[in-house]
């Protein structure tokens, strides 16, 4: 029981930081122009749905058999790591986007 506690606080703090960087980008892009926004908001939707796969993902493990949850880790790892790489590639969409408009 302990380590399942102490992998889903693990997660959970991971989740916490990833939706704080999205909040983030979200406040930097609030002056963006009309399309850029629209992309932005689409791409923040993805970011957000994908979270929230996770969030559920922890919550099933919360209630689990001490036996099942160990099975769930896999897929909760590739759904983290998939986030992660997908932020990561926001980030660097919004840097992109910006060092654009200012050479313009």
């Amino acid at each position: 029981m302990k380590r399942r506690d102490e992998y889903i606080l693990k997660m959970q703090e991971n989740l916490d930081k990833l939706n704080t960087m999205l909040n983030e980008f979200e406040d930097k892009a609030g002056d963006r122009a009309n399309k850029a926004q629209a992309k932005f908001m689409e791409e923040k939707n993805k970011l957000k749905a994908q979270a929230k796969q996770i969030n559920e993902k922890l919550n099933d493990m919360r209630v689990a058999t001490e036996a099942s949850w160990e099975q769930m880790v896999d897929s909760t790892e590739a759904l983290h790591h998939a986030l992660v790489a997908s932020l990561h590639y926001f980030k660097a969409e919004l840097k992109s986007h910006k060092s654009t408009k200012e050479e313009k």
